[in-house]
């Protein structure tokens, strides 16, 4: 059953019974995967068994090395014998050296892309909403951001588009753009808006020239 996130009316009832093979695994796929079904006694055997997995990476690991420490003694072998890579030696030393090149391209995505540049606040219903261009950075995060207030309420807006001169129109989810993802790759020199829809049907936009 999904709800009207302001009023609480009944906007739509799915049932069982009318839904296709296919969509009934998906809706089954989260239950399974979570436990969620069955009440607290099927939660308590799924920690059991997830309990017995962590176990057995323990145990298989410690026998493993117990394993191979006898192997050594038995055949004669030294200690440091046991650092020897086997056959496929270069091939482990390629993904170890590609894991180690990589490394710092991955520190990267958490440097510090500098103040982003601010072009200003406007309303959009009940949000303050701020465009930023963020200019320097990881590359995943170079763009245009918002920062939204709307000084603690709730709002959930039913949806939004992002509008830009030369561009086509963007769906954005309003509640998502507080986080490090831009909405759009868009440089500054543009003239853009953004067109709110409420649950109740009223529309708001703002307008911004990004110079």
């Amino acid at each position: 059953m999904r709800l009207h996130p302001v009023t609480g009316a009944v906007l739509d009832i799915q049932r069982g019974e009318a839904l296709t093979p296919m969509q009934r695994v998906v809706e089954t796929a989260d239950p399974l995967h979570f436990g969620n079904f069955g009440g607290l006694p099927i939660k308590l055997l799924y920690l059991v068994f997830g309990l017995g997995l962590t176990g057995l990476i323990v145990s298989g690991g410690c026998l493993t090395l117990r394993r191979g420490i006898r192997l050594r003694q038995v055949a004669g072998q030294s200690r440091t014998d046991g650092w020897r890579l086997g056959r496929w030696r270069w091939a482990n030393l390629a993904l170890l050296g590609t894991a180690t090149a990589l490394a710092p391209a991955a520190l990267s995505a958490w440097e510090d892309g500098g103040t982003p540049r601010d072009f200003g606040t406007r309303d959009l219903g009940p949000y303050r909403v701020t465009l930023l261009w963020q200019e320097n950075g990881p590359a995943a995060r170079r763009g245009l951001h918002l920062r939204l207030d709307c000084g603690g309420c709730l709002a959930n807006p039913r949806a939004a588009w992002l509008r830009t001169e030369g561009e086509p129109d963007l769906p954005i989810r309003l509640a998502s753009s507080l986080g490090n993802s831009p909405v759009a790759q868009y440089g500054p020199g543009r003239e853009l808006s953004i067109e709110m829809e409420a649950w109740d049907g009223m529309r708001a936009t703002a307008r911004w020239v990004t110079n």
